[in-house]
C-alpha cells in the first residue's frame, strides 16, 4: 500500500504483474514482436510518474533517445485498435467497473491526426462550456 509518498515492493510487484496482465492481453493485437514490445513501454510511460506524458516523456521514460518508436507505434504500427480498446474497456470492467457505469474518452484539448502532445501548434484551450465541446466517445462498461 502507499506510505504518503513512498511506494513499497509490493506495491511496485503488483504494478509490475498488472501491467503483464493487460499486455498479455492486448499484446496480441500487434502483428509485429517490435511494436507489441512498444505497446508495453508505453503503457509503463503512461502510468508511471512522469507529469506530462508526451512522445518524447514516453520515450525517455522507456531508455530510448528520440520519440520516434513511440510516435510510429501510435501512428504506423499494424496493430487492431478496436480490439486494443475492447480488451483496456474488459479489463477496466473487470477491476474498476461498475455493471451499470459508462466510461467515457474525450480529448478536448486536441485536434489534428498526430499523437497527443506531439505538435504543440495544434494545442487549443478546453471548450468554456460542455456545449461546445466535442462529442466523446461512450464506451459501456458492459460488455
Amino acid at each position: 500500500m502507499f506510505v504518503g509518498q513512498v511506494e513499497t515492493d509490493v506495491d511496485a510487484d503488483r504494478w509490475h504483474a498488472e501491467l503483464d496482465r493487460l499486455h498479455a492481453r492486448i499484446g496480441v493485437r500487434f502483428r509485429r514482436s517490435e511494436p507489441r514490445r512498444r505497446a508495453r513501454q508505453y503503457l509503463c510511460g503512461l502510468v508511471s510518474g512522469v507529469d506530462r506524458k508526451n512522445g518524447w516523456t514516453l520515450a525517455e521514460q522507456a531508455g530510448e533517445v528520440s520519440p520516434d518508436g513511440m510516435q510510429r507505434l501510435v501512428r504506423w504500427a499494424d496493430w487492431d485498435v478496436d480490439a486494443v480498446r475492447d480488451d483496456v474497456r474488459d479489463y477496466v470492467v473487470e477491476h474498476l467497473g461498475d455493471p451499470a457505469g459508462v466510461l467515457i474518452v474525450t480529448n478536448l484539448n486536441r485536434y489534428g491526426p498526430g499523437p497527443v502532445g506531439d505538435d504543440a501548434a495544434n494545442a487549443r484551450p478546453a471548450p468554456a462550456t460542455t456545449d461546445d465541446a466535442a462529442t466523446p466517445d461512450q464506451l459501456p462498461l458492459q460488455h
